[in-house]
C-alpha cells in the first residue's frame, strides 16, 4: 500500500513539474526534477524538520521553496 501512495505522489509531483517545464526553463530533466520535489517535499522530511527539528511550518515552506527555486529553476 506504500508503494502504491508514494507511486500516486511522484506522479502528482511530475505532473506540477510538467507544468512547471512548460513555462520556463528547468537545470535538469523533468524526470530528475520531480524526483527532487517528490523527495524535499516529503511528508518524512517535513516532520523531521518541523516535528523534531522545531521548525515552523512557515520555515519549512520558507526553505522548501528556496531550496526548490536554486535547484531547480534557472538564474533569474
Amino acid at each position: 500500500m506504500r508503494e502504491e501512495i508514494e507511486g500516486n505522489r511522484f506522479q502528482f509531483m511530475r505532473t506540477v513539474v510538467e507544468w512547471l517545464a512548460d513555462i520556463t526553463t528547468l537545470r535538469t530533466s523533468v524526470e530528475r526534477a520531480a524526483q527532487i520535489v517528490w523527495t524535499l517535499a516529503s511528508p518524512d522530511v517535513g516532520r523531521m524538520l518541523c516535528d523534531v527539528q522545531g521548525w515552523t511550518s512557515d520555515e519549512y515552506a520558507a526553505w522548501l521553496e528556496e531550496t526548490l527555486s536554486e535547484t531547480l529553476l534557472p538564474d533569474p
